[in-house]
């Protein structure tokens, strides 16, 4: 009981020391950005990319009349261009925007983004500078179009005032969310520079671009570690594992699919799926997997992933708990997974398990993403992914640390799987040495019981020849016997009278 109650204490003392000295380095980090952002103020700039979510006109309707710049709109509802009053029933309307003087002229060579579920014409200054779909007034006709990843390019007149209207309409999906869990109907503009819209495009390609070969890197895992499972049924560690790589590769497979594609089905369909994997798969099949190579028994961490996974189901089929709510759990989560892995790798460690190392080297690279990535966050306010070669250094560090976990699982099984080989090809050898040497054992009895068997036959015949030899000298003496008696019975007859 004292034994149990010394380590309880010392377990309790080692949590509170460790938490003091995590908050204390972030206080520290904190303080320490504070007086420096202070102390190098840095020059203002303006942002170079605004979202226009709010001071739209809304009116029911359409006229081609409601693009011009000069039209009236004094009599128009006020309204958040991403959510539409209640009883809006998604026939074709208009909003209009006024661009305020303060944005000119860096704007005046624009570029956009437009996100929405619905079908879209866009006006700048009563010049039509874009289409989405197809408006229209009947759920039939509309065809529904999602440009979010689409910068366009559109140029406003150099005399002010300046307008932004668009033509909508969403039938079709009047009831779905657009996005950040902000109610729909209704579109997200966010306007920039032209320059700057041109470097989105680039960044929005390489995003694109990585997210592919990523995520088609771990599902090929994925699939080749299930067929090790599917021939050899006893390694179940190569299914969890699988599970963990399908679903991790499908995270960046959605994000690919959620950014690149133009139908708001698909895109409907592919968030939750994205929600799915993020939180219920991989963290469940992770801990398993850990549990499972380590030889141990479930313990909290695993009951701890089927209730994050229960919570994340019922965000994606219910919508609760909010958004924020599911994202802050997601972290805490990611967390806790890491704090669950590295305490089972440094045991593994400390043991000297086989393998134990390259486990241990993928962790510390992930989680010295997550102290890079959490120390930046409290010194300097944000992160900032610029171009560079500094942001060039950040993103591959980025990739790799977010690939160490899977890889060095890989790596850890294909080790794991050559040192089985290698314990099965010594014990072949052994059992090759033993058999050949019981061949020789054998053999060796074989020859000494044919010798015995030639020195049996020789005594045989050496017995048989004596067993002769007495038997005809018997016989010889026999002879003399019966010769004598007869001789001394002629004898007999002829001396003595009848």
């Amino acid at each position: 009981m004292n034994s149990n109650r010394k380590k309880i204490s010392k377990r309790i003392l080692w949590i509170i020391i460790s938490t003091v000295s995590v908050f204390i380095y972030f206080l520290g980090l904190s303080t320490l950005g504070q007086y420096y952002r202070k102390s190098h103020p840095g020059k203002e700039t303006p942002p170079r990319e605004i979202e226009l979510g709010e001071k739209w006109k809304f009116m029911r309707g359409d006229d081609s009349a409601w693009s011009a710049v000069a039209f009236d709109d004094s009599n128009w509802q006020d309204v958040y261009s991403d959510s539409l009053p209640g009883d809006y029933d998604g026939r074709a309307g208009w909003f209009r925007y006024h661009v305020p003087d303060s944005l000119f002229p860096k704007f005046t060579d624009a570029a956009f983004t437009l996100h929405h579920y619905g079908a879209s014409e866009v006006f700048f200054d009563g010049e039509r500078v874009a289409g989405f779909g197809k408006v229209s007034n009947e759920a039939n006709s509309e065809n529904p179009f999602d440009p979010q990843q689409s910068y366009r390019n559109a140029r406003f007149s150099n005399a002010g005032p300046h307008v932004i209207a668009v033509k909508y309409s969403n039938l079709q999906n009047l009831h779905a969310r657009v996005i950040d869990d902000r109610a729909g109907p209704g579109f997200i503009m966010t306007l920039t520079d032209s320059d700057f819209g041109l470097e989105q495009s680039g960044r929005i390609r390489t995003a694109n671009i990585l997210n592919g070969i990523v995520g088609a890197f771990l599902v090929t895992l994925a699939l080749i570690h299930l067929l090790l499972f599917l021939f050899y049924r006893e390694s179940k560690e190569n299914l969890y594992y699988s599970l963990f790589a399908f679903s991790f590769g499908m995270i960046f497979l959605c994000t690919l699919f959620d950014r690149s594609t133009s139908s708001p089905t698909v895109e409907r369909f592919v968030q939750p799926a994205l929600l799915l994997f993020i939180n219920p798969v991989i963290f469940l099949t992770l801990i398993i997997f850990v549990y499972r190579i380590y030889q141990q028994k479930f313990s909290g961490g695993v009951w701890m992933a089927v209730l994050a996974g229960t919570v994340g189901v019922s965000h994606v089929l219910f919508g609760w708990p909010n958004i924020f709510l599911y994202f802050s759990m997601i972290i805490w989560y990611a967390v806790f997974c890491i704090f669950i892995m590295s305490r089972t790798t440094i045991s593994a460690i400390r043991e000297k398990r086989p393998g134990a190392r390259i486990l241990g080297t993928g962790v510390s690279l992930f989680t010295l993403l997550l102290i890079f990535v959490i120390s930046a966050m409290f010194f300097k306010g944000r992160v900032n992914f610029g171009i560079g070669l500094t942001s060039t250094f950040t993103l591959t560090f980025i990739v790799v640390a977010l690939l160490s976990i899977p890889i060095s699982m890989s790596i850890y099984l294909a080790y794991n799987f050559s040192l089985v080989n290698r314990n099965l090809l010594q014990k072949l050898q052994e059992v090759e040495t033993l058999s050949a040497r019981s061949l020789e054992q054998e053999k060796e009895k074989q020859r000494i019981l044919e010798t015995q068997k030639e020195t049996l036959e020789m005594q045989v015949k050496e017995r048989t020849h004596e067993i002769e030899e007495q038997k005809r000298e018997i016989e010889e003496k026999n002879k003399d016997i019966t010769d004598s008696i007869k001789y001394a019975k002629r004898l007999q007859e002829v001396i003595l009278p009848p």
